[in-house]
Protein backbone atom coordinates (compact mmCIF):
# COMPACT_ATOMS: atom_id res chain seq x y z
CA UNK A 1 0.00 0.00 0.00
CA UNK A 2 1.19 3.54 -0.56
CA UNK A 3 2.70 5.47 2.30
CA UNK A 4 3.38 9.14 2.67
CA UNK A 5 5.96 10.78 4.93
CA UNK A 6 4.91 14.28 6.00
CA UNK A 7 7.85 16.04 7.65
CA UNK A 8 7.59 18.92 10.08
CA UNK A 9 7.69 22.17 8.10
CA UNK A 10 6.55 24.86 10.54
CA UNK A 11 6.88 25.96 14.15
CA UNK A 12 4.72 28.81 15.43
CA UNK A 13 6.45 29.31 18.80
CA UNK A 14 3.26 29.37 20.89
CA UNK A 15 5.38 27.95 23.71
CA UNK A 16 9.17 27.90 23.53
CA UNK A 17 10.38 26.44 26.82
CA UNK A 18 12.86 24.00 25.26
CA UNK A 19 16.21 25.06 23.81
CA UNK A 20 16.02 25.41 20.03
CA UNK A 21 19.20 24.64 18.08
CA UNK A 22 19.60 25.63 14.43
CA UNK A 23 16.84 26.92 12.20
CA UNK A 24 13.08 26.82 12.60
CA UNK A 25 11.09 24.58 12.42
CA UNK A 26 13.85 22.57 14.24
CA UNK A 27 12.27 19.14 13.59
CA UNK A 28 12.62 19.07 9.81
CA UNK A 29 14.49 16.33 7.96
CA UNK A 30 18.17 17.07 8.69
CA UNK A 31 20.89 16.09 11.15
CA UNK A 32 21.61 19.57 12.53
CA UNK A 33 18.46 21.28 13.77
CA UNK A 34 16.80 19.99 16.96
CA UNK A 35 15.25 20.87 20.30
CA UNK A 36 16.40 19.77 23.76
CA UNK A 37 15.34 20.04 27.40
CA UNK A 38 15.79 18.47 30.84
CA UNK A 39 13.31 20.42 33.02
CA UNK A 40 10.00 19.17 34.40
CA UNK A 41 6.81 20.52 32.84
CA UNK A 42 8.37 22.34 29.87
CA UNK A 43 6.53 22.35 26.55
CA UNK A 44 7.38 23.27 22.99
CA UNK A 45 4.49 23.99 20.64
CA UNK A 46 3.11 24.04 17.93
CA UNK A 47 4.80 22.12 15.12
CA UNK A 48 3.00 21.52 11.83
CA UNK A 49 3.56 19.21 8.88
CA UNK A 50 3.66 19.29 5.08
CA UNK A 51 0.20 18.78 3.58
CA UNK A 52 -0.61 15.35 2.22
CA UNK A 53 -1.17 14.46 -1.40
CA UNK A 54 -2.73 11.09 -0.61
CA UNK A 55 -6.30 10.04 -1.19
CA UNK A 56 -8.41 7.04 -0.44
CA UNK A 57 -8.79 4.98 2.70
CA UNK A 58 -6.49 5.86 5.58
CA UNK A 59 -5.21 2.64 7.14
CA UNK A 60 -2.65 3.86 9.65
CA UNK A 61 -1.18 7.16 10.84
CA UNK A 62 1.85 7.36 13.12
CA UNK A 63 3.76 10.25 14.62
CA UNK A 64 7.45 9.42 14.28
CA UNK A 65 10.10 11.23 16.32
CA UNK A 66 13.85 10.83 16.26
CA UNK A 67 15.05 11.27 19.83
CA UNK A 68 17.58 10.34 22.50
CA UNK A 69 18.59 10.91 26.13
CA UNK A 70 21.98 12.37 27.10
CA UNK A 71 24.79 9.85 27.63
CA UNK A 72 25.07 10.46 31.40
CA UNK A 73 21.58 9.18 32.19
CA UNK A 74 20.98 5.79 33.78
CA UNK A 75 17.42 5.66 32.42
CA UNK A 76 15.69 6.46 29.16
CA UNK A 77 13.99 9.81 29.76
CA UNK A 78 10.38 10.35 28.65
CA UNK A 79 8.82 12.94 26.37
CA UNK A 80 5.03 13.29 26.30
CA UNK A 81 3.57 13.72 22.82
CA UNK A 82 0.40 15.66 21.96
CA UNK A 83 -1.37 15.68 18.61
CA UNK A 84 -4.06 18.34 18.19
CA UNK A 85 -3.84 18.88 21.96
CA UNK A 86 -4.58 15.19 22.68
CA UNK A 87 -2.05 13.34 24.84
CA UNK A 88 -1.15 10.35 22.64
CA UNK A 89 1.47 8.88 24.97
CA UNK A 90 5.10 9.03 25.97
CA UNK A 91 8.19 8.12 24.03
CA UNK A 92 11.11 6.64 25.93
CA UNK A 93 14.27 8.21 24.52
CA UNK A 94 17.18 5.75 24.24
CA UNK A 95 20.48 6.69 25.90
CA UNK A 96 23.09 8.29 23.66
CA UNK A 97 21.75 7.05 20.32
CA UNK A 98 19.29 8.92 18.10
CA UNK A 99 16.44 6.48 17.47
CA UNK A 100 13.17 6.70 15.53
CA UNK A 101 10.19 6.12 17.84
CA UNK A 102 6.54 6.08 16.85
CA UNK A 103 3.02 6.22 18.26
CA UNK A 104 -0.12 5.12 16.42
CA UNK A 105 -2.41 8.16 16.12
CA UNK A 106 -4.90 6.80 13.59
CA UNK A 107 -7.81 7.32 15.99
CA UNK A 108 -7.08 11.07 16.12
CA UNK A 109 -6.04 11.71 12.51
CA UNK A 110 -8.66 9.63 10.70
CA UNK A 111 -9.36 11.99 7.77
CA UNK A 112 -7.15 13.74 5.25
CA UNK A 113 -8.37 17.12 6.55
CA UNK A 114 -7.29 16.22 10.09
CA UNK A 115 -3.91 15.02 8.82
CA UNK A 116 -3.36 18.31 6.96
CA UNK A 117 -4.35 20.35 10.04
CA UNK A 118 -2.32 18.29 12.53
CA UNK A 119 -0.30 20.01 15.25
CA UNK A 120 2.35 18.55 17.52
CA UNK A 121 3.62 19.63 20.90
CA UNK A 122 6.09 17.97 23.21
CA UNK A 123 6.39 18.10 26.99
CA UNK A 124 8.90 16.96 29.59
CA UNK A 125 6.83 15.99 32.64
CA UNK A 126 9.69 14.86 34.86
CA UNK A 127 13.05 16.58 35.19
CA UNK A 128 16.19 14.60 34.55
CA UNK A 129 18.84 14.34 31.89
CA UNK A 130 18.76 16.19 28.59
CA UNK A 131 16.38 14.85 25.95
CA UNK A 132 16.97 15.66 22.29
CA UNK A 133 14.39 15.53 19.49
CA UNK A 134 15.75 15.97 15.98
CA UNK A 135 13.04 14.97 13.50
CA UNK A 136 9.26 14.66 13.48
CA UNK A 137 6.99 13.39 10.76
CA UNK A 138 3.61 11.82 10.13
CA UNK A 139 3.72 8.42 8.45
CA UNK A 140 0.47 7.70 6.62
CA UNK A 141 -0.44 4.31 5.13
CA UNK A 142 -3.43 4.55 2.81
CA UNK A 143 -5.30 3.15 -0.17
CA UNK A 144 -6.83 -0.29 0.30
CA UNK A 145 -5.93 -2.95 2.81
CA UNK A 146 -3.57 -2.00 5.61
CA UNK A 147 0.09 -2.85 5.12
CA UNK A 148 1.19 -5.96 7.04
CA UNK A 149 2.93 -5.36 10.34
CA UNK A 150 6.61 -6.14 10.81
CA UNK A 151 5.57 -9.26 12.73
CA UNK A 152 3.28 -10.39 9.91
CA UNK A 153 6.08 -9.88 7.35
CA UNK A 154 8.55 -11.84 9.50
CA UNK A 155 6.09 -14.73 9.90
CA UNK A 156 5.53 -14.76 6.14
CA UNK A 157 9.28 -14.85 5.52
CA UNK A 158 9.37 -11.52 3.73
CA UNK A 159 12.87 -10.09 3.67
CA UNK A 160 13.09 -6.71 5.32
Amino acid sequence: MPTETLYCNAFDGTTTAWVEVGSSPYLQDNDVDHIKDYHAGYDERYFRFVNSSGSGTINLVKIVLEAMTDAGSAIEELVTVYINDNNVGDISCPINVMTFLDIDITAILDTWAKIDAATLWLETKIGGYMRYVRRAYLLVDYGGAAAPSLYQRLIAGVVI
